[in-house]
């Protein structure tokens, strides 16, 4: 959902997929623009392909795509039992690697 959000450029699909701390803070102008930033980020990629376990508790990776030593992953905390969207980070391919795989 937060894939095809972002390739939308959807705001309001995106919206109450923020995590609560990104919806008290991020207005509707400035999700429209981090959208149009990330699409590029993402490139026509609207499925990840692994799930990894975040160096911080209650957070997880899921990756997008690997570019160089790279990989370009939408983080997402745990929130009253739902994953939320937190952000795109793109860590080191052997930090990523070295964190345990939640789901392939």
């Amino acid at each position: 959902q937060v894939l095809a959000a972002i390739q939308a450029g959807d705001a309001a699909a995106m919206k109450p997929l923020l995590n609560a701390t990104n919806q008290e803070k991020v207005s509707d102008d400035e999700i429209a623009q981090y959208l149009k930033r990330k699409k590029g980020t993402i490139g026509d990629v609207t499925k990840v392909t692994e799930v990894r376990e975040s160096s911080r508790e209650g957070q997880v990776m899921a990756k997008i795509r690997v570019e160089g030593d790279e990989v370009f992953v939408v983080v997402l905390t745990l929130e009253e039992g739902q994953y939320r969207f937190e952000d795109i980070n793109s860590p080191a391919v052997a930090d990523y690697e070295a964190q345990p795989i939640v789901a392939p």
